[in-house]
């Protein structure tokens, strides 16, 4: 008997067609690369190419189980450092196992830059975050620029 599929086809045709590749065996190959090399799982590898080509994976994320969305959650800092500072990172190599220069501060400034789109939310919360304690601070930062965006009559109203 066959092993059930496990990776979202549909996921796996849009990377693909993202790739400009003709058929998933492809985007099959870079998620085994990719899961080897993170040494994670492959849902967790697919969720993170998705997510590199700019892909929404959330319902297929949110689908998986906890241990899985774990990995995504740890190796995504990883992912986004590698993407965006890769001219400014030196890899070296350990045990079999690549570790990145680049500081855990830096890693939690480039996800917070990657997770939170908007801007002026951003701004106001992002030095907060990076914070060592007091994380109800952005959070009291987040609901006062929604109230002030609630507050701010719509163009529609006169």
């Amino acid at each position: 008997m066959p092993r059930p599929r496990i990776l979202d086809t549909k996921i796996m045709s849009k990377v693909a067609k993202k790739l400009r590749k003709k058929d998933i065996t492809a985007v099959n190959k870079m998620v085994s690369s990719k899961a080897s090399r993170l040494g994670i799982s492959a849902e967790a590898a697919l969720i993170l190419l998705a997510k590199e080509h700019g892909i929404g994976t959330s319902t297929y994320q949110r689908n998986l189980d906890v241990t899985k969305q774990a990995e995504v959650r740890d190796a995504l800092p990883a992912i986004l450092v590698s993407g965006r500072n890769a001219n400014h990172t030196s890899g070296t190599k350990t045990e079999g196992v690549t570790k990145s220069s680049v500081s855990k501060k830096t890693s939690l400034k480039f996800a917070i830059e990657h997770l939170i789109e908007d801007q002026q939310l951003r701004s106001r919360c992002q030095d907060i975050l990076m914070a060592s304690a007091n994380f109800d601070r952005p959070i009291n930062q987040a609901t006062l620029v929604l109230e002030d965006r609630i507050r701010k009559p719509s163009p529609l109203q006169n």
